[in-house]
């Protein structure tokens, strides 16, 4: 193999290798959302619970601790 030929391919997988990095950030970034998207979701699910409101509630009943609040 001559030496312009490795140099060819050498520059090709360097630039192969940049692309998949870019593409491993952008699934990061995707990954990272999609977390916080989890939590907050999360976070709305307990705080519309009358587990979630139980505290605050002056009329909390025990009887309706694992219903959603309508």
């Amino acid at each position: 193999m001559r030496a312009d030929e490795i140099d060819k391919k050498y520059a090709l997988a360097t630039m192969r290798a940049g692309e998949t990095d870019k593409k491993y950030a952008l699934v990061q970034e995707e990954l990272s959302l999609i977390k916080q998207q989890s939590t907050m979701m999360l976070e709305k699910q307990v705080a519309d619970s009358s587990t979630g409101t139980s505290r605050l509630h002056p009329h909390y009943d025990e009887d309706l601790d694992d219903h959603p609040i309508p």
